[in-house]
């Protein structure tokens, strides 16, 4: 297992709890609306920032989670496959 994702596992557990789709959303949906529209580029900071504020979500935590590769065990162990900065 990626060395990185053992060490950030625990600090994702709120950003995961706030990405949970609603039954209408696909978990692709909610996760291009979270990493898509919010964190647009690394030197947006900005972006990182105003969606840990909208989401109750530590910055840290959010860019803990947003510099792993994949993560599973959000959708039931689909693994998703999280942007590179």
């Amino acid at each position: 297992m990626h060395k990185h994702y053992m060490q950030s596992y625990d600090k994702t557990s709120s950003l995961r709890a706030n990405l949970l789709p609603k039954e209408e959303e696909t978990p692709t949906q909610v996760y291009n609306k979270a990493f898509s529209e919010y964190v647009i580029s690394k030197e947006d900071i900005g972006s990182l920032t105003n969606f840990s504020i909208k989401r109750n979500i530590d910055l840290n935590e959010l860019m803990a989670i947003n510099s792993l590769d994949w993560m599973d065990d959000l959708y039931e162990g689909q693994k998703i496959m999280m942007p590179r900065h």
